[in-house]
């Protein structure tokens, strides 16, 4: 199956059908010698950054407005279960009643998932608020949104409490039920009233997947071994089949996910590059870019047709002057730039069917596009991404030095130089 095209099975993957017959160490080269700080903040240490260890908060959990946790230090929320009322919730987020008699650990999920934050971790801002404002009361009768809840939801406990295995178990528990009670719905046929809940869910899914997936693939392949793995792939295209039904579609554009779809149809256009007025890493990112779509229009037409269209659209990743992020201020929304995610999605969402041909076939420039993609991904602060795409970027790396990388040398050691650290 083509990814970016066919039925809507595709949105969804079996969590058990990873597999791997290779034996064979990657040709990766080595990682250099680790040269960061070895007492920084845990979230610095889960994205690989160097953390000026100022307390109690460092400067970059500062900016991005995340809660500064050290090794030694006592954490600011302890891993008792809570109970709903024990967080701060905003009257629009109250547990729905006929909830009251979940198990205590899936009341804690619950009222994690709609407790008001600073910060936006549900996907943007906007998506923050539609979510916390309606996705609980939609799974009151879709066992599968339920069940997607509840999995996101141990899945951030587990990011922000690593050492807590509660929290990382229930995360898998879940997220293999969401796929269950998900694929059942799906091949029941959907129609508009199903809209905002099963767009919802896939919402859900794609940011899930990212995680769960490429976790999946380290522990049955290991970083760097095995063939590329597309499963999360595929979930992140979910959201955009769903949208091309025109009946989905409709229905959509009258619920509550309007002015998200309004948001994602406006994306800046790519402007000419000033290198004067960009900083080295964005230079070094256009020149390999550059490089990339040479290389492809040497490529016969039967191969060019589906990368050069991919390769140029990479130039929407390089990011605009930094500014403030958006922020949430209790149940409002305070204007911001463009969300950092917003165009790495809709780079997904646009892929031409026969990259996803090419890419299953480990065509070696779709390789390197999709490698340029997750690469750009780490330099995106976003709390399901950071892990995801250092391993990813790992393991394309690993792909392309085993079919062989010849005319591409030097955009692979492009992309082996954010597998460091």
């Amino acid at each position: 199956m083509a990814i970016g095209s066919g039925p809507i099975s595709i949105i969804f993957e079996n969590p058990a059908t990873t597999t791997s017959t290779r034996n064979d160490k990657s040709d990766i080269r080595p990682r250099r010698e680790h040269q960061k700080s070895r007492n920084g903040c845990l979230n610095c240490k889960r994205q690989r950054r160097k953390c000026d260890e100022a307390h109690p908060q460092c400067s970059l959990c500062d900016r991005s407005g995340r809660r500064c946790e050290y090794p030694n230090d006592t954490p600011t929320t302890n891993n008792a279960v809570l109970k709903p009322g024990a967080l701060d919730m905003s009257p629009q987020a109250a547990l729905p009643h006929a909830y009251a008699s979940l198990p205590t650990y899936r009341l804690e999920l619950l009222t994690h998932f709609i407790a008001p934050s600073s910060a936006a971790w549900i996907g943007s801002p906007s998506s923050q608020l539609t979510m916390q404002s309606h996705a609980v009361n939609l799974s009151l009768h879709a066992p599968y949104l339920l069940h997607t809840i509840l999995a996101f939801s141990a899945t951030h406990l587990s990011y922000l409490h690593p050492g807590n295995q509660k929290y990382r178990l229930a995360a898998v528990l879940h997220y293999n039920l969401s796929l269950g009670h998900y694929r059942e719905r799906l091949c029941r046929g959907l129609d508009e009233g199903d809209a905002d809940t099963v767009f919802t869910a896939a919402i859900l899914h794609t940011m899930l997947a990212f995680v769960h997936e490429s976790r999946r693939a380290r522990g049955s392949e290991g970083e760097g071994e095995g063939k590329f793995c597309s499963a999360w792939l595929r979930s992140f295209q979910g959201t955009q089949i769903l949208l091309e039904r025109p009946e989905l579609r409709s229905a959509l554009e009258k619920g509550i996910w309007t002015d998200m779809l309004n948001e994602s149809n406006v994306l800046a256009p790519i402007g000419p590059f000033d290198p004067l007025e960009r900083s080295a890493d964005d230079q070094t990112t256009f020149a390999h870019i550059t490089a990339l779509e040479s290389s492809i229009s040497h490529l016969p037409p039967r191969h060019r047709d589906g990368l050069l269209v991919p390769a140029r659209m990479l130039r929407i990743l390089i990011p605009p002057a930094e500014a403030e992020p958006t922020k949430l201020t209790g149940t409002e929304l305070t204007k911001g730039p463009p969300e950092p995610m917003s165009p790495f999605i809709h780079f997904i969402n646009h892929l031409p069917p026969a990259f996803g041909y090419l890419l299953e076939a480990s065509q070696p420039e779709a390789l390197v596009i999709l490698g340029t993609w997750t690469a750009l991904l780490t330099r995106v602060d976003v709390w399901w991404t950071n892990e995801a795409s250092v391993s990813e970027t790992r393991r394309i790396c690993g792909s392309l030095r085993r079919v062989g990388v010849g005319r591409l040398e030097e955009q692979v050691r492009w992309l082996e130089g954010f597998c460091d650290g």
